[in-house]
């Protein structure tokens, strides 16, 4: 054994340069860490390296893991719990393939995850990054819930100004964007310390993903990301302005604006810090100005009709809501600033506006609006 970084213990280490390293950290994970590291290790790709932390588990997670009899693993136990971000940039300083993965020690990646996440970034030199639709499941349950995510890069680059367009467990990366550009995950940032990296990634490489699900991801009670939601929304916001100012820096914008445009299109109402039925139509009218700037900054991007096509519906679909709720017919100044919206959105995507218009306000409005062109 031996002691690195004054805090961790390496129990096995590999040598050789493989083709992918497999990333994983581990903390207290007893009842599903085996059955991660076999959805691994059971790959139908071969050629990787299993790069695996545990960050000083209280529970029976070490023995299981020093159970692991597998040539391809690499396995180091730091002697106190270091956290989360502080363990994942030790394990990235550890990897040595051509390719990084992420992987949660309590979900399951389909057998051939690494073999379609490799093949596509061999045939698309451009992506420096792809993840991948998931499954959510829970232990209790038969059911499952496919979480779908944008699949080209333009699609991605509009998603993250205002939402996170991976699954982190989901995602390959090329190891050399990360050494070249000094990448690595943010201590300020640790419980959303991926969507933290994402935008900074972008900078410097396209995005996809891979339209099917290559990983089952759990969800139970001790999952991260059930605990502290409300802060971890605040901080969504603050990283959400920061990109919108790099990304599309002729929209001005304030962290009070941002903050309500990400309750009115992500859906997080119970936990949001304003009224989210105050100022639709307004915040729909700037939503649509953030989507014409994004467009004229990328024009040509791979996916940017798509991309379009994706904010319309968003703003025809807040539209008709707005149009409908409430027990009082909405006052003239309201109908006339939905009318202006929704003439600003003919303007971005006329195809989407027509059918999503069809789909939601119905026939009638569908025909004054075909009037206009």
């Amino acid at each position: 054994m031996q002691i690195v970084n004054g805090f961790a213990v390496v129990i096995r280490f590999m040598t050789g340069s493989p083709d992918v390293s497999v990333l994983i950290s581990v903390y207290n994970e007893e009842p599903y860490v085996e059955e991660a590291i076999e959805s691994i290790l059971t790959q139908t790709y071969d050629d990787f390296e299993l790069v695996v932390i545990d960050d000083g588990s209280t529970d029976g997670t070490r023995a299981r893991l020093r159970n692991v009899d597998d040539p391809r693993m690499k396995y180091v136990e730091n002697d106190r719990n270091v956290g989360f971000v502080r363990t994942l940039n030790q394990g990235l300083d550890m990897c040595s393939g051509k390719y990084v993965a992420r992987m949660d020690a309590d979900d399951v990646a389909r057998r051939d995850r690494i073999e379609k996440q490799v093949r596509f970034l061999e045939s698309h030199p451009e992506v420096g990054i792809v993840g991948s639709y998931w499954e959510n499941f829970a232990d209790e349950t038969e059911s499952t819930q496919l979480v779908t995510v944008p699949e080209t890069d333009a699609e991605i680059r509009w998603n993250v100004l205002l939402h996170c367009p991976f699954g982190h467990p989901t995602v390959l990366l090329r190891r050399r964007v990360l050494e070249d550009k000094d990448l690595r995950y943010s201590p300020h940032y640790s419980e959303i310390e991926d969507y933290e990296l994402w935008p900074r990634v972008l900078k410097h490489t396209q995005g996809a993903n891979i339209p099917e699900p290559l990983l089952a991801h759990r969800v139970h009670e001790d999952s991260r990301y059930q605990q502290n939601l409300v802060d971890l929304l605040r901080e969504h916001d603050k990283i959400a302005l920061r990109t919108i100012r790099e990304y599309v820096p002729e929209f001005e914008t304030t962290q009070e604006e941002v903050s309500r445009l990400r309750v009115l299109v992500g859906g997080s109402e119970e936990f949001a810090p304003y009224d989210p039925r105050e100022r639709t139509v307004e915040l729909v009218e700037r939503y649509l100005e953030l989507l014409g700037e994004f467009a004229e900054t990328h024009r040509g991007g791979a996916g940017l009709d798509a991309a379009k096509r994706t904010g319309v519906e968003t703003a025809v679909s807040l539209l008709f809501n707005e149009s409908v709720k409430g027990t009082s017919p909405l006052d003239v100044g309201n109908h006339l600033r939905v009318s202006n919206a929704l003439a600003r959105a003919m303007e971005l995507h006329p195809q989407a506006t027509i059918e999503e218009t069809s789909a939601t306000f119905g026939s009638t409005v569908k025909r004054r609006i075909e009037d206009r062109l």
